[in-house]
């Protein structure tokens, strides 16, 4: 319910910024977000401040996407987190300088499929073994799981089932699903491709 949340943010960022941001930047005919700061304010300090701003914060950003990214795959694989962050690292910088734009756009369009495939197979999978959409609502609903911004009393970590929070996907793909052919293979291709 907490990732339902976050879904909604997201398509109300996204209508926020077709309906009152595009209009105001697009007919300026400027490619970025500083050549308007530039612009708008007329200062090239500020613009300089705000693509600092910017490097720091795609940094941190990668950073935390890619030590995600590997924490998921140490709990289904049997590499480390530190294996996982250089390997998958070099993969990325590899593929990114080698292929050049054109690489990352047919990636990404390849990934995607992929991530959806994968999450949706999960999904799908998850509500089956629960008997159902309504099934598992109600079972989430028995056991105080679908409170919006809450877990209420269903933390895996507290309970000692696993040690660190980021392990829940992982460990119901491997628990739930590792018994169905291909499917662990599937979910693991899936967070290589949300992460690169």
């Amino acid at each position: 319910m907490q990732l339902s949340m976050m879904t909604i943010g997201m398509v109300l960022a996204n209508i926020f910024t077709k309906y009152l941001i595009l209009p105001i930047l697009y007919p300026l005919k400027i490619i970025s977000i500083n050549e308007y700061i530039e612009l708008r304010f007329k200062s090239t300090r500020l613009c300089q401040f705000f693509s600092f701003i910017n490097v720091l914060k795609n940094t941190i950003v990668g950073a935390i996407i890619l030590f995600a990214s590997t924490i998921a795959l140490a709990s289904m694989t049997n590499f480390g987190t530190l294996t996982n962050i250089l390997l998958l690292g070099s993969i990325c910088t590899l593929y990114s300088s080698i292929g050049g734009f054109k690489a990352i756009i047919w990636t990404d369009v390849f990934q995607f499929f992929l991530m959806v495939i994968g999450i949706g197979m999960v999904v799908a999978i998850g509500f089956y073994q629960n008997g159902g959409i309504i099934e598992t609502l109600h079972t989430a609903s028995n056991g105080g799981r679908l409170e919006m911004f809450d877990y209420a009393g269903c933390d895996p970590t507290l309970l000692g089932i696993l040690k660190r929070k980021e392990e829940i996907l992982p460990y119901f793909v491997m628990n739930k699903m590792g018994s169905i052919p291909g499917l662990p293979g599937i979910f693991v291709s899936a967070i290589i491709s949300g992460l690169l």
